[in-house]
């Protein structure tokens, strides 16, 4: 058996540190304790590592979930939360916001927010030692990609790729009536707070730095994805253009996506999901609906990556490729139904007219890494949103592409945290305070 890449000393360490980790996590009292003294709710999180869903299929929040209930946490890129909304299945929601700064509850407050911040960064730590412990002692990791779960080896950056299958999706006939019905009144949004709270769009701007020199620099959006807008000069000799471009960084993607409905004479507005499906299933008989599974009565969401111009994205567009060929962490995988397999967890759950999930890039999936034919075109990611319904996934507005961006490793160099600028109305580009995040 080839030697993986890693040491016997380098294993030894890792698997140490990933012991270490899991037995700081099993004393949760301890990491209380410890929170208030070892962690201020204003410092920067690390890159939290992403969360999955089980094969039960339980909607995926960024914090926890419990059988039967489970809330949400409103935070901002610094750990401090706004807003907590907890779920109940036959009562009405709870939402709690954020108490006043001078009040008693606000000491409560404070150390939820350090315990949840010490929470966050501990399991980070023991994902990256079980990510060191695993590289170092397997020379082989199991492919999400097949039913059989073969083991495909780590290749080399010199290694070859082939490009990625087009996934062939499953659908079922829906009637005229019904489609005609759907069609043109919902659709899936991805949420990007590309403005403030004002509607002025967020954009770069030209600042003077500390030496007295105009410089551009980005801006910070109002949410986890994408990230960041930056000015960058267009590509070729000579060219002195420059235009505008969005951008996220490897870590803490959180892709949030809303069923939308339209309105005649006003604005799309939220809805829930069981108005799609209500009008599936009144299209059928109870007998027909009978032998359905999960994929036909419920909405589940699936999200991949591509290109801005549909091509999906594979290992094979990189010089140096990713390990293992996986563009996420964690690892993304075909669409349960065509394997016979659980669910991945880039498939989640829509519930109350909402689906979201948090994940990575993984390690050199950026823009630098491309090959040169697709840096000449500046080729730009997009990610893709499919609802998995049989009778929608054909459906026109059942499937979103987020804005095109770009993927770099660090953003420190060309915006910094809490940076924004937005275009004002009279098209001068200004200092956009925190006040302005769009909620």
């Amino acid at each position: 058996m080839p030697r993986s890449h890693g040491t016997e000393a380098e294993a030894e360490e890792g698997a140490r540190a990933a012991s270490a980790a899991s037995d700081d996590d099993s004393d949760e009292a301890q990491a209380r304790n410890q929170a208030a003294a070892q962690a201020e709710p204003g410092e920067e999180l690390g890159a939290a590592a992403a969360e999955g869903r089980g094969a039960k299929g339980a909607v995926v929040t960024a914090d926890a979930q419990a059988a039967g209930r489970h809330f949400d946490v409103d935070a901002d890129g610094a750990g401090n939360v706004s807003r907590i909304t907890f779920y109940r299945d036959d009562a009405p929601d709870v939402v709690m916001a954020r108490p006043a700064e001078d009040s008693n509850d606000m000491l409560l407050w404070r150390l939820y927010e350090t315990t949840r911040f010490q929470f966050r960064r501990r399991r980070t730590e023991l994902q990256s030692a079980i990510n060191r412990a695993h590289s170092a002692l397997s020379a082989q990791v199991t492919s999400h990609h097949g039913r059989e779960h073969a083991a495909m080896p780590h290749l080399a950056p010199e290694g070859r790729y082939p490009p990625p299958k087009q996934i062939k999706w499953k659908t079922r006939p829906l009637p005229e009536r019904v489609v005609e019905q759907l069609q043109g009144t919902y659709f899936l949004k991805i949420e990007e707070k590309l403005s403030d709270c004002n509607g002025n769009l967020y954009a770069p701007s030209k600042r003077l730095d500390a030496n007295q020199r105009w410089k551009w620099r980005g801006s910070m959006l109002g949410g986890k994805f994408p990230h960041a807008v930056v000015s960058m000069k267009d590509p070729g000799e000579g060219v002195t253009s420059r235009s505008d471009h969005y951008i996220c960084a490897e870590n803490n993607v959180h892709l949030v996506v809303k069923l939308m409905k339209r309105v005649e004479g006003g604005e799309p507005e939220h809805v829930s999901e069981s108005h799609v499906l209500t009008a599936v299933e009144d299209a059928f008989s109870p007998a027909q609906r009978a032998s359905w599974g999960e994929m036909e009565g419920k909405m589940w969401l699936y999200t991949y990556l591509e290109f801005d111009d549909n091509e999906v994205v594979g290992a094979n567009a990189f010089d140096n490729p990713p390990d293992f060929g996986h563009l996420f962490k964690p690892p993304e995988s075909q669409p349960s139904y065509l394997q016979n397999e659980d669910p991945g967890y880039y498939e989640f759950k829509m519930t109350g007219g909402v689906g979201d999930c948090v994940f990575n890039f993984a390690d050199r999936v950026t823009n630098k890494n491309l090959k040169a034919e697709h840096k000449l075109k500046r080729r730009k990611f997009r990610l893709v949103v499919k609802a998995l319904n049989y009778h929608l996934v054909g459906l026109e507005g059942f499937t979103a592409r987020s804005t095109p961006f770009l993927v770099k490793g660090v953003l420190h160099n060309d915006v910094k945290s809490n940076e924004r600028y937005a275009k004002l109305p009279s098209g001068e580009v200004a200092e956009s305070p925190p006040a302005n995040v769009p909620k």
